[in-house]
């Protein structure tokens, strides 16, 4: 569904999570502002965060996790399992991820990552994990093709 709200155009698909378009700029939302199922979006702007995603998978039982090259030297961290508000948040506060990100997720109730091209820089997969011994069998696989199709991005990239 899409619809115009002043200057915003907001895109919902029926699970509740958003694509929201704002200057020419595309984000996706962890979820509904302080509701309780969210996704796991984490900013990196240190280092790439392919080891902090491992550890991150494991301890919190996270069926799968993508690491994406967002501009040069700067990563995303996703899983698309659905997590509890309280749960993204604690995540995000152990991470090695960008703590004025996780400020700004605590003040909005939900977190998001930007999905346009920064400059010529299209985000790119850089690592995909899987957990062999996940505490759920659940993630939402038709949340990250629709992920990976925003990014018009839908393998891994072999040259990194």
């Amino acid at each position: 569904m899409r619809f115009n709200v002043g200057s915003r155009v907001v895109y919902l698909n029926l699970k509740f999570k958003v694509f929201n378009i704002n200057n020419y700029q595309m984000a996706l939302h962890s979820g509904m502002p302080f509701k309780r199922s969210h996704y796991l979006l984490l900013d990196y702007d240190e280092f790439n965060p392919v080891d902090d995603m491992i550890e991150i998978i494991m301890k919190y039982k996270l069926k799968r996790a993508l690491v994406l090259e967002s501009s040069p030297g700067k990563y995303h961290g996703i899983s698309f399992t659905p997590l509890p508000y309280e749960k993204m948040i604690e995540i995000m506060r152990e991470s090695e991820s960008d703590m004025s990100h996780l400020s700004v997720s605590i003040k909005r109730g939900f977190s998001a990552i930007r999905v346009t091209p920064k400059e010529s820089f299209k985000i790119r997969i850089t690592k995909e994990l899987n957990n062999r011994n996940p505490g759920t069998n659940f993630y939402n696989y038709d949340a990250e093709k629709v992920y990976l199709e925003q990014l018009e991005c839908d393998k891994l990239d072999v040259n990194q």
